[in-house]
């Protein structure tokens, strides 16, 4: 995220922060249900972002993306489809109380 980006999502109101998290995961969410990897890594800009699946450290971004590719690439049923909606669940009943209530 660029600095001009961070900047306005700091001076934006709650509910536009909230939209703004919320279309990044939409995003990642589509984009996983339609087994595009990359688009749904799209969504960890940081390359030193750690991931632990199964009990095992991933290795980095890319080897999270590889990861993904190689174990989930083959089929739509081997990689299932994910949800944002438990999510929202539990983010709207924190975070997003103060917001919901404006």
């Amino acid at each position: 995220m660029s600095l001009l980006a961070f900047l306005a999502l700091a001076a934006a109101s709650p509910q536009a922060e909230k939209a703004t998290i919320l279309d990044v995961v939409h995003h990642m969410e589509d984009a996983w249900n339609r087994g595009d990897f990359r688009s749904y890594m799209a969504g960890f800009k940081n390359p030193d972002v750690v991931f632990v699946s199964g009990g095992k450290f991933q290795d980095g971004w890319q080897g999270t993306l590889d990861h993904y590719v190689r174990d989930y690439g083959g089929s739509a049923e081997r990689r299932g489809k994910t949800s944002s909606r438990p999510m929202q669940r539990c983010w709207w009943g924190s975070i997003g109380s103060n917001a919901a209530r404006e």
